[in-house]
């Protein structure tokens, strides 16, 4: 891979990780009335919409953490620790747990589960990643 195309990949990757960030401190309009769906319908849309939103910033934490070596440290950062070996705990003790299937996607009321947890360390690391550079912190900011 060229330079060049290194540095065009990297720049598309902060732009949409803008986006999906940006997209992400939306998504609670997902709960209002409008865009209920399911049988826990302020919650149902929010948790499926955050699960894909976490892994489009994951898969775009890739490229800008690749090739920087500042930017990789923020996927070290304690926080995002904790939040890993939160989910590691539960992915070792969920199969003893009376739902077992509870623990990867979390009870529908709240959805604090395995991926629930994985979604956190994504969202961490991307905004810490993304908070280095102050046009895109004063963006977010505003929403």
């Amino acid at each position: 891979m060229t330079a060049h195309s290194r540095v065009l990949l990297t720049k598309a990757a902060l732009y949409l990780l803008t986006a999906s960030v940006a997209a992400s401190l939306l998504v609670i309009i997902l709960a209002l009335p409008a865009f209920r769906i399911g049988i826990w319908g302020q919650s149902e849309a929010v948790l499926g919409t955050l699960h894909v939103l976490a892994g489009i910033e994951a898969l775009c934490l890739i490229p800008l953490t690749a090739w920087n070596g500042r930017r990789r440290r923020m996927l070290f950062h304690p926080f995002v620790l904790l939040s890993l070996g939160l989910a590691a705990w539960i992915l070792l003790t969920g199969p003893w747990q009376p739902v077992p299937r509870l623990t990867w996607f979390g009870s529908p009321q709240i959805g604090e589960g395995l991926l629930w947890f994985l979604d956190l360390a994504v969202f961490l690391a991307a905004s810490m990643v993304l908070m280095r550079y102050p046009k895109i912190r004063k963006f977010l900011a505003l929403i």
